[in-house]
């Protein structure tokens, strides 16, 4: 991998003095048919750790650094060579059959053990939803109304963390054996996918987690996280109340709310009926993940994140 990324990083960006570990060369010196072919591209290294499979976090480390007890017979003992020939740091985070926080604290771990010059690079989540919309015949989320809450969750999750992008993995994977479906080509509504809103921009049908992926963009495009409170440190938090803090031009302020406790189904908008601490300004209106407007505050929380305002954003 090393070395099919230094050779990427000749041909695409094309820096004289790389060292092309595996020749003992440079990129300049190495004898590449083309080098520098786009400059202003970067490199990233291939999506491991974040997760709690695969010993992806050992598997980072030994690529960036050689420096995790590395198995006899790889090779690796380059020391930093793996860090130096990346620009951005990307992981994977998969929840299968499981919430999105559980993944908080792999990918908080792998963040923590990057270099300084590493932890000043983007770090970004390259993969991860709740996997497979089956495993075995049992859904991995068997409520369309979580499938939507743990969209939100997932991506709030990473913002919370810092992550400065992350790709859900898959939007058109509908069949029981594709990963994280949000969109069909026909309208299904049976266990564990519900695709029955029209996709007025090319046809097809939103599932529910879709529907909850255009409330996040819709809450928190063009906003400003201010902060954020997690059941126990956000870096390895417990079940409980998130509380995500964000504001935006002309006075606006809101906050996103949950209840990570383990729930079955959803029966209300909120998923539960957790107590709610009501926010720090008057609430005009809250949102729910399913594209809901009520006015007021909300009883209570619950395992689907609801916002907050105290006045309607702007367009």
């Amino acid at each position: 991998m090393l070395r099919m990324t230094q050779d990427l990083r000749c041909i695409v960006e094309g820096h004289a003095s790389d060292p092309i570990t595996a020749t003992n060369l440079t990129c300049g010196s190495s004898g590449y048919a083309a080098s520098g072919l786009d400059p202003k591209a970067t490199i990233m290294e291939g999506d491991a750790g974040g997760f709690s499979g695969g010993n992806g976090n050992a598997t980072m480390q030994n690529y960036l650094y050689c420096s995790a007890n590395p198995p006899a017979g790889s090779m690796c003992n380059y020391g930093s060579a793996g860090s130096a020939a990346t620009d951005i740091i990307s992981g994977h985070s998969y929840f299968s059959r499981g919430i999105p926080e559980d993944r908080m604290p792999d990918i908080a771990a792998e963040m923590a053990m990057l270099s300084p010059a590493d932890k000043a690079k983007p770090y970004i989540t390259g993969e991860g939803s709740w996997g497979k919309n089956e495993n075995n015949g049992i859904p991995s989320v068997s409520d369309p109304n979580l499938q939507a809450a743990f969209v939100v969750r997932w991506y709030t999750d990473l913002l919370i963390l810092g992550v400065s992008r992350g790709y859900w993995f898959a939007w058109d994977e509908f069949e029981p054996l594709g990963s994280g479906g949000l969109w069909s080509p026909t309208s299904i509504s049976f266990a564990p996918l519900q695709c029955t809103t029209p996709d007025p921009a090319i046809g097809g049908f939103y599932c529910t987690g879709a529907i909850g992926y255009k409330q996040l963009v819709n809450w928190l495009s063009g906003a400003t996280l201010t902060s954020a409170t997690c059941p126990g440190p956000c870096t390895s938090p417990g079940p409980g109340v998130f509380v995500v803090n964000v504001t935006r031009s002309s006075g606006y302020q809101a906050q996103v709310q949950w209840d990570s406790s383990a729930t079955p189904v959803c029966s209300n908008p909120q998923c539960g009926s957790t107590p709610m601490a009501p926010p720090p300004f008057a609430a005009m209106q809250w949102r729910d993940s399913a594209g809901n407007t009520h006015s007021g505050n909300p009883s209570a929380i619950g395992a689907s994140p609801i916002i907050i305002e105290n006045m309607a954003p702007q367009p």
